[in-house]
């Protein structure tokens, strides 16, 4: 007899992050973004196929397939990033709207982002950074920062919106676990399937590519931004009963929080 539970049961939803990335057919889109955080969440992953990323089992010191396997292992990083509404030109929309979005790279990209972080110094946190996409397949993106107004577009909006919706990111960083956003996690049987072929999560996508529409980026239609016009209450999120570790851990990224 199975296990019986309610439909008010957690496990029953599939937790949807939202992440920041560029779609197919968006090769030629522009997005805005502010770096919210100076830290990043770091996990050695497998790549399996047609199972994605896989963190590594043999860094908590168990027993690792994929490694045995002979199986490439590589560093996969992570932070959180405030992405804006925009147009396909990277240029932020009326009224104000944006929301906390996980963003997960490989060594390529973060080489990319040290050196932006180098070359802007303490201006990382500070001003929009515009990015492009050369490859939407293999998340093949450049960094531009914004110097052509007076700081991020965030810290131009009046002061009293900036100290409520700030309060809403802070509730928005501390729902996105970044490890889970890296990789999954699977016991030694599970990875095993998986590197045999016997458990296959993703198929390839053979539908064709619904281009984006004119004017608006992918993360607007699929998902729309939180917006908060200067004159509107914050939506107040509701926190759940248990501070779970990720949580913790994004309190504590919160202190390093440039908005």
């Amino acid at each position: 007899m199975g296990k019986e539970v309610s439909f008010g049961d957690e496990s029953l939803v599939t937790k949807i992050v939202p992440k920041f990335r560029f779609l197919q057919g968006e090769k030629s889109v522009k997005k805005r973004i502010l770096f919210i955080s100076q830290k990043l969440i770091k996990e050695t992953v497998h790549v399996i196929e047609h199972n994605g990323f896989l963190k590594c089992l043999a860094d908590e010191g168990g027993e690792c397939p994929a490694c045995a396997a002979g199986n490439f292992k590589k560093a996969r990083y992570a932070t959180h990033v405030l992405e804006y509404a925009t147009d396909a030109n990277g240029k932020p929309m009326a009224p104000f709207s944006a929301s906390v979005k996980a963003f997960a790279f490989a060594k390529g990209t973060a080489e990319k982002l040290q050196n932006l972080h180098q070359n802007m110094g303490e201006n990382f946190q500070k001003l929009d950074v515009v990015v492009a996409c050369e490859n939407p397949e293999y998340q093949l993106i450049n960094f531009t920062p914004d110097v052509s107004g007076k700081g991020s577009f965030y810290s131009q909006q009046p002061d009293a919106f900036r100290n409520e919706f700030r309060e809403q990111i802070k509730k928005q960083v501390a729902d996105i676990d970044l490890s889970e956003v890296i990789a999954r996690v699977v016991s030694p049987d599970t990875m095993t399937d998986m590197l045999s072929g016997k458990i296959k999560t993703f198929t390839p996508k053979t539908a064709p590519v619904t281009a984006t529409p004119a004017g608006n980026t992918a993360a607007q239609v699929a998902a729309p931004l939180t917006a908060v016009p200067a004159t509107a209450s914050v939506a107040v999120l509701t926190p759940t009963a248990e501070v779970s570790a990720a949580q913790e851990g994004a309190s504590k990224m919160m202190d390093e929080l440039a908005i």
